[in-house]
């Protein structure tokens, strides 16, 4: 039985970071994706809900963006 609540985030650009390949689920069987900032290139896995809810890059790049150059999450 197929689940009617996924949402196939693949090829999905949200900011910096672009959405490559389902990953394994989560501990609590939560969806993770395989994606890349294309900011930086580091390649890093993402729970879905995260995606959804608009983060747009990775951590390094969020922090880097706060501390040297005063902004949020770009």
């Amino acid at each position: 039985m197929k689940n009617s609540h996924f949402i196939d985030l693949t090829g999905r650009v949200n900011g910096h970071l672009s959405v490559i390949s389902r990953a394994p689920n989560g501990k609590a069987n939560q969806p993770r994706w395989h994606c890349v900032c294309t900011n930086c290139g580091k390649e890093l896995i993402v729970h879905g809900i995260k995606i959804r809810r608009g983060q747009k890059s990775c951590v390094d790049c969020s922090r880097f963006n706060k501390r040297f150059l005063g902004v949020g999450n770009l």
